[in-house]
């Protein structure tokens, strides 16, 4: 595309042209830094001019309330300082982990040698398309989105890029995510999973309990004989177990280990009603603690259900080693077999049975439906469970038309 001139409210704002593609691009000219290197950004990817030299124009003008320090800031160095001092503060110590990770994986690879105005559209969109997975996608581009809100306050950015980009999947690629994301356990592999937990008490115990309960492993393992009222037939989910990671100014791990919080969200705190299956389950566990007690108690009231040898809180991560192994030996390591597809499978088993989506919200404790939705593993043909149901509202329909056939029949004999 041959370049136009330009008008005169546009000359030496910038540059508007085509790439290979056809698609308009828009480079604002932000002047020199302090080596007198050109400061060049681009503000728009789309198909009009008009809206390209706009862009340019609005980016030129706000360069002039930028923070003076903007040209010279690392985005990563910017994103860390962002994470460490405010984004740490505001989510649970296990959340922040993961949020480190994804930003240690994902993010400082692309980013790490560009300073925060050389970021453009183009190498956001370059980033996340390296993500594999629909969702460590989303969780990437949320995570920049509120970098970018910060950036803006603090004026080290005109305007927060992250609003124009589209998670966009292939459509192969979202049905193969979809079927290695079976949520629950399969059902041909329930009950090889379950006979086998017959040669492991404290693991048949563990996960007969998030069966029948739906509680997620962190509650399990924070649950003490106090919260459960055998009397009454209630379950008091009061605590879950959590990791607590701390970090230096760097970003880097110093310290890291077990205590007990508060569940995952506000409505996960509440009382939930024991079946007859999970009271047997606890009762048989409490008696077979009961028997291993000699100089260690294991049943008080202050005890966890599912202490370790030494009557003490056990970690998620040195459960899961045991599940794990437990696994290997019975043949079913390769089986999506984990503690939280137990809860998944909880939830399934309720919906299979016609639990309403709003009770089955309930029992696992979500703030919305649409949650719950999203949890239980879908069906490819949902709509076939309601063969009973459609069958039931043509019912009518159906017998008057035998009517007039069989009226038809006689006639035709009579004849």
């Amino acid at each position: 595309m041959a370049r136009k001139k330009k008008d005169k409210k546009y000359r030496s704002l910038g540059s508007v042209y085509k790439n290979k593609y056809g698609k308009v691009i828009g480079v604002a000219d932000l002047g020199r830094d302090k080596e007198g290197k050109r400061i060049r950004k681009q503000v728009y990817y789309g198909n009009s001019e008009e809206e390209a030299n706009e862009a340019i124009q609005k980016a030129v003008k706000q360069k002039k309330i930028l923070n003076p320090d903007t040209f010279n800031k690392n985005i990563c160095n910017l994103i860390l300082y962002w994470l460490i001092n405010y984004k740490q503060p505001t989510v649970k110590s296990r959340s922040f982990e993961n949020i480190m990770i994804n930003y240690r994986n994902h993010i400082e690879p692309e980013l790490k040698n560009k300073e925060i105005l050389q970021v453009d559209i183009t190498d956001i969109n370059k980033l996340l398309k390296k993500i594999k997975g629909k969702d460590p996608k989303r969780k990437t581009k949320y995570l920049l989105k509120q970098f970018y809100d910060f950036a803006v306050v603090e004026k080290y950015v005109e305007y927060n890029p992250i609003s124009s980009i589209n998670i966009k999947e292939k459509e192969n690629e979202n049905v193969l995510e979809q079927e290695e994301q079976y949520k629950a356990i399969r059902p041909e592999y329930r009950k090889k999973f379950f006979e086998a937990l017959d040669n492991n008490q404290f693991l048949k115990s563990l996960c007969l309990t998030a069966y029948y309960s739906g509680l997620r492993i962190g509650e399990l393992l924070g649950l003490r004989w106090k919260d459960i009222d055998f009397k009454n037939n209630i379950l008091n989910v009061e605590h879950a177990i959590t990791l607590e990671v701390k970090y230096d100014d760097e970003g880097n791990r110093i310290d890291k280990h077990t205590i007990l919080s508060n569940p995952k969200t506000k409505s996960s705190k509440t009382k939930l009603p024991m079946n007859n299956a999970l009271i047997q389950t606890l009762r048989n566990w409490k008696k077979y603690q009961s028997k291993q007690e000699k100089e260690i108690p294991f049943t008080t009231a202050n005890n966890f259900v599912f202490c370790n040898e030494k009557g003490q809180m056990r970690t998620y991560y040195g459960t899961r080693t045991l599940l794990d192994r437990f696994l290997k030996d019975n043949g079913l390591q390769n089986c999506g077999i984990h503690f939280h597809a137990i809860r998944h499978t909880f939830g399934d088993v309720l919906r299979d049975n016609n639990w309403s989506i709003y009770d089955i919200q309930k029992m696992l404790r979500h703030s919305k439906a649409s949650t719950t939705e999203i949890y239980l593993t879908m069906k490819n043909n949902p709509a076939l469970d309601l063969s009973s149901k459609i069958n039931e509202v043509f019912k009518d329909e159906n017998i008057e038309e035998e009517k007039k056939n069989k009226r038809k029949k006689e006639k035709d004999f009579e004849m």
